[in-house]
């Protein structure tokens, strides 16, 4: 009989295991449950009192650490609205713009040096130096997540507030999150919802966090086995770089990834090393749409797998949906949204993402929707990383393709045959081929490449000349290893 699902929190951790780690870092920063709640608590009551607004809403550039968590549970359970901004990855105008149009009250910093001036200390509410700013709702509090800005500037994701009171997560053991279970390594410490949800989860669950702000492979191996950690989460770059440092398993349980496509060599290579430990989700801002296992995957390579339960997909071009195996506009019916009434057309929201859905029900997605349709593009950088040694890709249309590949090892030459045949069976004009050192390429703070950057990189420093385009990348993420930059012109 399968085992019964049981509901946590941190309170209920705080009550069992006070002296429990709730949140580490790897400078050194904890605190206790005991001292989490305790904290949240106090937060919460120094926000509640007499006066408007009723709905507070409040932004925070704290750091992911025990601060950061402490505020995060006062939102969940007093009710208030949370922005959560990694102000550092992002320019000052864009910040206040999207605290704008998250319609943010109140603005919550470390009181530090550099820190937003407008806003209240941490300390103030946890010392009740602050009271009584605002009547938070009734129901749950909510998070307002910002998008990965990789086509644009980020933009603002309001998450529908729960029609219940908080009581806190229920816990599956397929996520490896709980009191029998070890801690959860936060491998990208920043607020998107794809890396900040596993870490959130595990927290509440009663399986604790330690966060990692510094990147190495090395030094994040060292992290999972000093702390004795069941799952961790990394972005796909981090992942690659990971599994292409590391010779041994690593003592997970699950190995959570997502934001954008793994190559499948580097999934292999990762399930050969460390075992079936992989668990990979597909969403938007807005939430998950599709989970795979390791097993699964294994069955159907290159999947994200089958919609969560009360979430509905459908493949669509011009509005119509189309038949398996065919590629159009990844597009969701969320959940509840079937007993909202309405037809399905009216119901679907596009994801701006480009995939297909087999004949079982496995949803595949091969990259993003451009100005000019992106499925050629999107074809492209998919094939294109499916060939072992290909870390990440990305094909530009401006006057014809150019493409710029980070590659693990290969001749440069080799690399643009490659590239030409798949750009001829796709049947696009290839006008150009670059091959970089992994790490070259720009990348947001959720570790996807920056496809605004890559294509000013393109137009301001040229498609046809290695050194124009060298110029153009300086200053973007420094090269670790692998082949040099490398320009192979097309004539087509």
């Amino acid at each position: 009989m399968a085992r019964k699902v049981h509901v946590w929190s941190a309170r209920h951790s705080a009550s069992v295991e006070p002296d429990r780690i709730a949140v580490a870092t790897d400078d050194g920063d904890r605190i206790t449950y005991a001292a989490l709640v305790d904290h949240a608590d106090r937060i919460g009551h120094a926000l509640r009192g007499a006066g408007p607004p009723d709905e507070l809403r409040v932004s925070t550039d704290l750091r992911a650490g025990p601060q950061f968590f402490a505020l995060a549970l006062a939102a969940l359970k007093f009710g208030f609205g949370l922005f959560p901004m990694n102000a550092g990855h992002l320019d000052p105008d864009v910040t206040v713009r999207m605290r704008r149009e998250a319609n943010t009250t109140l603005h919550i910093n470390d009181g530090r040096d550099g820190s937003s001036g407008d806003g209240r200390a941490y300390d103030d509410l946890v010392t009740g130096r602050v009271r009584s700013l605002a009547r938070p709702a009734a129901r749950a509090g909510h998070l307002i997540f910002a998008t990965s800005g990789t086509t644009g500037e980020p933009t603002i994701v309001d998450q529908p507030r729960p029609h219940h009171p908080y009581k806190g997560v229920a816990v599956f053991d397929r996520y490896s999150a709980g009191r029998g279970f070890g801690p959860h390594v936060m491998g990208n410490p920043t607020y998107h919802l794809g890396t900040l949800g596993p870490a959130l989860y595990a927290l509440q669950a009663g399986s604790g966090v330690v966060v990692a702000h510094g990147w190495s492979a090395g030094g994040f191996d060292i992290l999972v086995r000093r702390h004795s950690a069941a799952s961790a989460f990394l972005s796909v770059d981090l992942l690659t770089d990971y599994v292409s440092s590391q010779r041994r398993g690593s003592g997970l349980a699950t190995l959570f990834h997502g934001g954008s496509a793994c190559p499948p060599w580097v999934k292999r290579k990762a399930l050969d090393v460390h075992g079936p430990i992989l668990h990979e989700y597909y969403g938007t801002s807005e939430g998950v749409i599709s989970e795979i296992s390791s097993v699964e995957w294994l069955a159907y390579p290159g999947s994200v797998g089958r919609p969560i339960a009360g979430v509905q997909v459908v493949v669509q071009r011009d509005g119509a949906p189309v038949r398996a195996g065919s590629i159009g506009e990844v597009a969701v019916i969320p959940r509840g949204a079937a007993r909202e009434g309405g037809t399905v057309d009216h119901q679907a929201r596009g994801t701006g993402d480009l995939g297909y859905v087999n004949q079982e029900g496995y949803l595949h997605v091969i990259g993003r929707m451009t100005r000019t349709g992106g499925t050629a593009e999107a074809v492209v950088e998919h094939r294109v990383r499916s060939i072992p040694g290909a870390r990440d890709v990305i094909a530009i249309e401006e006057s014809g393709l150019t493409c710029l590949v980070e590659a693990e090892h290969g001749e440069p030459a080799e690399w643009a045959a490659w590239v030409a045949l798949v750009a001829d069976d796709v049947g696009a004009r290839l006008r150009g081929v670059t091959v970089l050192q992994p790490g070259t390429l720009e990348r947001t703070s959720t570790g996807k490449i920056n496809r605004v950057a890559a294509r000013k990189a393109i137009v301001s420093g040229g498609s046809r000349t290695s050194a124009g385009l060298s110029t153009a990348l300086a200053g973007q993420r420094a090269g670790k290893s692998g082949v040099a930059g490398c320009e192979v012109g097309n004539g087509r």
